[in-house]
């Protein structure tokens, strides 16, 4: 008969193999739970990464859908600002050469740099020089697809070279050009019947008449509103935009002409008047 020390030793040599094998499946299947539970993991992972792609692109859309329209009302409201700017300095110049002509001009091209000069003097006197020159800034930055050293190299040449962009709308898209030293075309025109009129008679006017506006007429004059370039645009999420011109008048107000023939105050301290073209 056996010792029990013996007896112990052969079940645990027997049993030994049997032990392995239990082990062995254990662990593979432990391991094939944690590759199917890592692949249904993956796969889960795949499918919110796809949802939230597909999420964020119809954001973009809707965004790009509404910013777009806000955008281009931005680049809109510049362009009318620096117009403004051109309107209110011409018509000051129109007056300096008056006074200094005792005539006024026939056309606009009759200005030279020293009107221009004083008028913007005028100017700066009671509105901020940065505010103004930072809106031709912007205009030149968006004319020149955010290329911040062309910008600035038309930004000083407007201050200190030859000024084309002083008689130019930026709104205008067949803008006056230089060529043989000349400048061709025009974006702004006066009124014709100021157009040669004495500086005295011009004075005893009243302040509704229209003296500049917006207008690409070869003459270099308007004689009504219908010869006014309808260049600006109020934009519209939905619907189409409104066109309008601006004019200044002789009392430096600013108003808009739109597609309707209808007139509206825009800027100035003559809200209630209506804008005059012609008189007796």
């Amino acid at each position: 008969m056996p010792s029990s020390s013996n007896a112990l030793r052969e079940n645990s040599l027997t049993g030994y193999p049997q032990q392995i094998n239990v082990d062995k499946q254990v662990k593979k299947y432990i391991i094939q739970s944690k590759s199917k539970k890592r692949g249904f993991e993956m796969r889960a992972k795949s499918v919110f990464t796809l949802v939230e792609l597909i999420t964020v692109v119809v954001i973009i859309g809707i965004l790009a859908t509404l910013g777009y329209p806000l955008y281009v009302g931005t680049v809109e409201d510049i362009n009318a600002k620096v117009c403004e700017n051109n309107l209110l300095m011409l018509q000051q110049a129109v007056e300096i050469y008056g006074l200094r002509n005792d005539v006024m001009p026939t056309s606009l091209s009759k200005l030279d740099r020293q009107d221009i000069k004083l008028a913007w003097q005028r100017i700066f006197k009671h509105k901020p020089a940065w505010k103004i020159k930072l809106a031709y800034f912007l205009v030149d930055l968006n004319k020149y697809k955010g290329n911040i050293i062309y910008a600035a190299s038309s930004f000083r040449e407007q201050f200190i070279g030859n000024n084309l962009q002083y008689i130019t709308c930026p709104a205008d898209k067949s803008p006056p050009k230089i060529s043989g030293g000349k400048i061709v075309g025009v974006s702004y025109c006066l009124n014709k019947k100021l157009a040669g009129m004495s500086y005295a008679d011009y004075k005893k006017l009243g302040g509704k008449i229209v003296a500049v506006a917006d207008c690409d007429k070869a003459s270099g004059y308007f004689s009504n509103a219908n010869d006014f370039a309808l260049r600006h645009k109020h934009p519209k999420v939905l619907g189409a935009a409104k066109d309008y011109a601006q004019a200044i008048t002789k009392s430096r107000d600013i108003f808009e002409r739109n597609n309707k023939g209808q007139w509206k105050f825009k800027k100035g301290s003559h809200k209630g008047m209506k804008p005059e073209i012609s008189w007796p």
